[in-house]
């Protein structure tokens, strides 16, 4: 999956709108670095936000790196 359809795919669980306009960035830049400075941000800061909103996906169960690529039903 190239990084403007993982961030495309990640939007439904960022929480904060910073968590959005990385995602937003990087679907426009078609990649982390060049999102990371169009925003003036350093690279490692974007990163780290997209490993927070991975976790947060993977706790709802989608994770498409490890073969979960449907988001399970809560309960």
């Amino acid at each position: 999956m190239n990084p403007a359809d993982e961030a495309t795919s990640l939007l439904p669980y960022a929480k904060t709108d910073r968590q959005k306009e990385y995602l937003n960035a990087i679907v426009k830049h078609k990649g982390q670095r060049a999102a990371a400075k169009a925003l003036g941000v350093a690279k490692s800061s974007l990163e780290s936000s997209l490993a927070i909103i991975r976790r947060r996906a993977a706790s709802m169960g989608y994770a498409p790196s490890q073969d979960l690529n449907y988001p399970l039903p809560h309960g």
